[in-house]
């Protein structure tokens, strides 16, 4: 049995007697989507909302959360942070007519806990009288 690849040379070896020029075969090059994600900063929960910076060199890109209890993606835009955890996101770009898929792209960032301020002036209704 005679594999694809042999079948087309014989094929175009088969042309070139018939029509008395030579034919040959190539494979087209299609080049990569690529994905550019920089690495997100650390956040505070309370933070507002992160902006998403990222860019591609082909079609669109989607940025997805690998940890939906921790941070949320907004519009392909933003990042929202919804609790204290390690938030993982992944950008996917399926790519186009003129580029393959490009590989997935993971980031991660930290969201620590807000630290707990307390000054004497909340506590107004103290007395600080007769300390003796």
């Amino acid at each position: 049995m005679k594999t694809l690849g042999k079948y087309i040379s014989t094929l175009l070896a088969s042309a070139s007697l018939l029509f008395g020029t030579s034919f040959s075969a190539s494979a087209a090059i299609v080049p990569s989507a690529v994905i550019t994600f920089p690495s997100l900063t650390r956040a505070v929960y309370g933070d507002a909302d992160k902006v998403l910076v990222l860019s591609q060199n082909a079609g669109q890109s989607t940025v997805t959360s690998n940890s939906p209890e921790i941070c949320s993606v907004v519009n392909n835009s933003f990042v929202h942070i919804i609790t204290v955890g390690i938030c993982k996101l992944v950008a996917t770009n399926p790519g186009t007519a003129t580029h393959k898929m490009a590989r997935a792209v993971s980031r991660s960032f930290t969201i620590s806990r807000a630290p707990n301020i307390l000054a004497i002036s909340d506590f107004s209704w103290l007395a600080m009288d007769n300390l003796s």
